[in-house]
């Protein structure tokens, strides 16, 4: 297209006809001699919007994580409390994690008459995106058959979300580069970590995705923030090669 997009807020969007509207689709772009060129990751033929939609909050002004949650709040991958105010250090549960995930990988609702998990009802606002999520690998339930959506979700839990996002995204044809965990994560609470979740925290770990704090530990059991889950979605879809630098 003529004329140069801020990369940073350039953002695609793909027509839903079932939904009647637009929404987030992945994107690379370029400038070259002039003009912007848009690389989108879709495996479907639709019609599609290229836009500038900058975005930010008032009480981000100076945050850490500013960049990356304007950059998502942009795609509409994560939204605001409230119109004005994100609340980045509010914790995150497990069902608001999915529908961030989801939008961010491009994934449709998945609308059902019946749930997947039976503390899911299909009349909740997150229920297609759980659904999603679900298909796609992304998160699992527990043995019980619950989801338990109201959870709030783990340093060691989104580590775990974060590794399966980003073999289904080489699945799905991205260009995912290999992220060599190693025999040890580095991080000095490394015997914290659940068994189940150490391989995906040394892999996340080794693609830069989730960091551990300045005593090299990484917290396996704190409660995730806001903020902490747009700066993961950022650097998962960068890593992806599904979002620009």
């Amino acid at each position: 297209m003529n004329g140069e997009l801020d990369a940073h807020t350039a953002v695609a969007f793909i027509y839903d006809p079932s939904a009647g509207s637009f929404r987030y689709v992945p994107a690379l772009f370029q400038t070259k001699d002039g003009k912007t060129i848009a690389t989108i990751m879709s495996t479907s033929n639709s019609v599609y919007v290229i836009a500038s939609n900058p975005k930010s909050f008032q009480n981000i002004s100076g945050h850490w994580a500013k960049a990356n949650i304007e950059r998502l709040a942009s795609r509409q991958i994560i939204t605001g409390v409230s119109g004005s105010e994100f609340a980045p250090g509010r914790t995150v549960t497990r069902a608001e994690f999915a529908a961030m995930l989801t939008r961010a990988l491009g994934l449709t609702g998945e609308s059902t008459s019946s749930s997947v998990f039976k503390d899911v009802p299909v009349t909740a606002w997150y229920a297609d995106y759980v659904a999603a999520a679900a298909k796609a690998g992304l998160l699992k339930g527990y043995s019980d058959g619950t989801f338990r959506p109201d959870a709030t979700i783990t340093r060691e839990q989104m580590a775990v979300v974060a590794a399966n996002a980003l073999e289904f995204a080489k699945a799905a044809g991205a260009d995912v580069p290999q992220a060599d965990g190693g025999s040890k994560t580095g991080f000095k609470d490394e015997a914290a970590i659940h068994s189940w979740a150490l391989e995906a925290v040394k892999q996340v770990a080794a693609a830069g995705i989730l960091e551990g704090n300045n005593k090299s530990d990484f917290l396996p059991l704190d409660l995730a923030s806001r903020a902490e889950a747009a700066t993961i979605i950022a650097r998962l879809l960068q890593f992806a090669q599904l979002l620009n630098k």
